[in-house]
C-alpha cells in the first residue's frame, strides 16, 4: 500500500486468501480488505507505524481480514516499510490462522474438559513426575485422604506419613517397575494414612507417560478409597461364618437324632427312641427360630418390611406384650411388674409388641426365680420413654457397646442353655430406629439391667 494506504501489489496469496483478483484489489482502498469496525484503528496503526518504522518493524500482529464474500477469519501480519523520497511504501505480510487458532481453541477446550474432569472425578486423582513427587493433587485427592494439595506437591510419598510402614517395601517395587519401563499400567490395593491417622484401604490405578525416547514422563493414578467396602465385605464374611456355625449345630443334633432312629437300632416308641424325637423337633423348632430372626432382620434394615403406623394407646400394647410373655414367666417363677403413665403413641403395634417381647424375654430368662421384671413407661417432653428393668446377673461393661449387635452375648453358652438366637437385641434396635428413636441399655453386674428406648 502507498501513503494514503491504497493497495498497489496484491500476490497470489492475496487472491487465495481475500478472493479479490489482483486487478479488483490494486487501486483501492486498504479499507476493502477490513471489517468496518477495526477499519479506523487498522489505519492509526499504520500510520503510527510510518512515524517510527524502526520501532515496531517485522512485529507481528493479531488482526482481522474480510474475505470477499462478506466471511471474517483470524490473521497475523507484519508491517515493513520503504521511504523512497517521493514515494512511501508500506509492505503487509499476512498469514491466514484459522485454522491455526482453530486448533489451539481445541486443544484449549480439551485441556479445559480434562483439568475440569481431574477436579471433578469422584476418584482421587494424583500426577507424579518422574521422581515420583506429586505434581497435581486433585479436589477429591484432598476430601478422601485428608492434606491440600499445597501441603503434598513437590513431595515424594516417603515424605509425609502416607504408606503404612508395613506396605512401604511392596509399592516401593511398585513404583520401580514403573520407573524401569517393566509395566506401564498396574492395579495395587494399599493402605495409606488419612491426615487425621485412620487408615483407608484403597486402590491404586496407575499409568505411565512415556517421553519420545520411551522414559517414564510422569504416573497418573486413579485412586479408590475402597475402606467402606472392605469392611463390609470383612462383615458379611464374619456374618457368613457365624450363621453357619449357628446353623450347624441344631442341624446335627436332628441328623444325629434322626439317624439313630432310622438305622432300626432303637423303637421310637422307647424312652430313649421318645427323647431323640424331642431333641430333633426341639432343634427343629430352634433352627426356625434361628432362620426367621434372621429374616426379620434382614428385611426390616432393607426397608422391605414397612412399618404401618397408627394412634395406639401405650397401655394396650403393654398389656398385649405382657400376655405373650406371662407364661415364660410363669415358668421361671418371675414377677412381672407393668406402671405406665399413659398416653399416645404412633407405631406399628405389632412391631412394638415383638420389641417388648424380645426385651421382656431377655429380662425373664437372665432373671434368679422369685424376682420381678418391671415394664414402664414415661412421658418426657413430648416422647414416650419405656424401659425393661430386671434384677438378673447384669452385663460386664466391655459388652454394653456390642449387646445390639447381631450374634452378640454376653455368654458364648448363652445360645445353648437359654434357647437363644443372638438376634433378639438385633431385632429391637432395627424396630426402634426404624419409629426414628434410640435404644440403649444400662447395667451393673450382680445387679441387673435397664434396657430403655424412646418414641
Amino acid at each position: 500500500i502507498d501513503a494514503l494506504q491504497t493497495i498497489t501489489l496484491s500476490n497470489q496469496g492475496a487472491e487465495q486468501i481475500f478472493g479479490y483478483s489482483a486487478t479488483e484489489a490494486i487501486g483501492r482502498s486498504l479499507d476493502l480488505l477490513l471489517p468496518q469496525r477495526f477499519a479506523a484503528s487498522y489505519r492509526r496503526h499504520i500510520q503510527a507505524f510510518g512515524a517510527d518504522p524502526s520501532r515496531q518493524m517485522g512485529t507481528r500482529r493479531q488482526v482481522v481480514g474480510t474475505r470477499r464474500d462478506g466471511s471474517e477469519f483470524p490473521a497475523e501480519a507484519s508491517i515493513s516499510y520503504l521511504n523512497l523520497g517521493q514515494e512511501q511504501v508500506y509492505t503487509i505480510i499476512l498469514r491466514d490462522v484459522t485454522e491455526q487458532q482453530r486448533t489451539e481453541n481445541d486443544l484449549r477446550d480439551a485441556l479445559q474438559k480434562l483439568n475440569f474432569h481431574f477436579e471433578n472425578s469422584p476418584l482421587a486423582t494424583i500426577e507424579w513426575d518422574r521422581e515420583f513427587r506429586v505434581v497435581r493433587w486433585s479436589a477429591a485427592a484432598e476430601k478422601i485422604f485428608g492434606w491440600s494439595s499445597a501441603e503434598v506437591l513437590g513431595k515424594s510419598p516417603n515424605e509425609w506419613k502416607f504408606i503404612v510402614p508395613e506396605d512401604i517395601e511392596r509399592i516401593e517395587r511398585v513404583m520401580n517397575r514403573l520407573i524401569a519401563g517393566v509395566e506401564q499400567q498396574n492395579l495395587t490395593t494399599n493402605r495409606n494414612y488419612h491426615q487425621n491417622g485412620k487408615v483407608l484401604d484403597c486402590e491404586w490405578y496407575n499409568s505411565v507417560l512415556l517421553d519420545d525416547s520411551g522414559q517414564m514422563e510422569s504416573v497418573f493414578s486413579l485412586v479408590l478409597d475402597v475402606t467402606e467396602r472392605h469392611q463390609v465385605e470383612r462383615m458379611k464374611d464374619e456374618f457368613i461364618s457365624i450363621v453357619s456355625h449357628e446353623l450347624r449345630t441344631p442341624l446335627t443334633s436332628i441328623y444325629g437324632s434322626l439317624s439313630m432312629l432310622t438305622s432300626g437300632l432303637l423303637d421310637p416308641q422307647s424312652a430313649k427312641g421318645k427323647r431323640l424325637l424331642t431333641i430333633a423337633v426341639d432343634s427343629t423348632d430352634r433352627l426356625m427360630r434361628l432362620v426367621n430372626d434372621i429374616l426379620d432382620v434382614e428385611r426390616i434394615e432393607s426397608g422391605t418390611v414397612k412399618m404401618v403406623k397408627a394412634v395406639w394407646m401405650v397401655s394396650e400394647l403393654m398389656e398385649k406384650a405382657i400376655d405373650v410373655v406371662q407364661p415364660l414367666a410363669d415358668q421361671a417363677g418371675i414377677h412381672l411388674s407393668v406402671s405406665n403413665s399413659g398416653g399416645q403413641v404412633w407405631v406399628d403395634a405389632d412391631r412394638l409388641i415383638q420389641t417388648f417381647t424380645n426385651l421382656l424375654s431377655n429380662a425373664i430368662k437372665f432373671s434368679p426365680p422369685n424376682s420381678t421384671v418391671w415394664l414402664t413407661s414415661t412421658k418426657q417432653d413430648g416422647r414416650m420413654l419405656f424401659q425393661v428393668r430386671d434384677r438378673g446377673r447384669g452385663i460386664p461393661p466391655e459388652k454394653l457397646g456390642l449387646i445390639f449387635e447381631r450374634f452378640q452375648q454376653v455368654d458364648v453358652s448363652d445360645s445353648r442353655n437359654n434357647e437363644g438366637t443372638g438376634l433378639g437385641l438385633a431385632i429391637c434396635r432395627t424396630i426402634v430406629q426404624q419409629h426414628g428413636g434410640p435404644i440403649w441399655v444400662e447395667s451393673v453386674v450382680g445387679e441387673g439391667s435397664t434396657f430403655s428406648f424412646s418414641l
